[in-house]
């Protein structure tokens, strides 16, 4: 067998491989996808009231309730002020 041709089947099946990697990964998401949202949070209605509070982000936001995302955290009370 010559040098090319093996090196030729190698290529082959780490294309074949490859493929196959990434639609375990794709089906691996899909089934996360669908698990998560089985277990979502119900969507919760924000009190009308205003109460500023500032995001470690430099975003105020009307109160607390709206103040949701995970990547968000709280710096302090009250409407950020420039820095």
């Amino acid at each position: 067998m010559s040098m090319f041709l093996l090196f030729e089947e190698l290529t082959i099946l780490l294309l074949i491989f490859t493929d196959l990697f990434q639609l375990s990964i794709k089906n691996i998401e899909l089934l996360l996808q669908d698990e998560c949202s089985i277990f979502a949070k119900p969507i919760e209605i924000c009190p009308p009231k205003k109460h500023p509070v500032c995001s470690k982000q430099g975003v105020t936001y009307f109160n607390i309730c709206t103040l949701v995302m995970p990547e968000t955290a709280l710096k302090h009370k009250g409407e950020c002020k420039p820095e």
